[in-house]
């Protein structure tokens, strides 16, 4: 897998991943043997049709669209890890390419860089509040209220 920071700004990392063949062909594998436990292809048990008759029964795309399913999350997540980004939300992933390599574009959302300012100077002063003989039979009525 090979990854390229391209740019960060506005609290967002963008990051181009290239799959290598191996991993793609590995999840491809993984997608054909799911996906056959799922098919009820004529005159075969689930999970038993060979590899080229799931192929031109259910189509190649349908493959490729389970495997990336699976593979780009994992990739994504492993990519970030690579490059040391703090992640505040899942990625958004865009799909480039996946003929003959995969390639696919994240853009990480990354937590804001906040600076305080000179908060020790600001002084409030206190309001003081004045409780009377009223105000206190006035609450105690209402929590008599609210408890009957």
């Amino acid at each position: 897998m090979k990854v390229t920071r391209e740019k960060t700004e506005n609290c967002q990392a963008f990051l181009t991943v290239e799959m290598e063949t191996a991993e793609v062909e590995e999840s491809m594998k993984d997608a054909y043997s799911h996906l056959a436990k799922k098919a009820n292809i004529p005159g075969f048990r689930k999970g038993k049709a060979p590899q080229a008759v799931l192929e031109r029964y259910i189509g190649k795309e349908s493959v490729l669209d389970e495997a990336l399913t699976h593979l780009i999350p994992k990739a994504c997540e492993d990519a970030v890890k690579e490059q040391g980004i703090e992640a505040f939300a899942q990625p958004h992933i865009e799909i480039a390419e996946t003929d003959p390599a995969v390639i696919f574009k994240a853009t990480v959302p990354l937590p804001p860089e906040i600076e305080l300012g000179d908060y020790h100077g600001i002084k409030i002063e206190p309001e003081l509040v004045e409780i009377t003989e009223d105000k206190i039979d006035a609450v105690m009525e209402e929590l008599r209220h609210q408890h009957s």
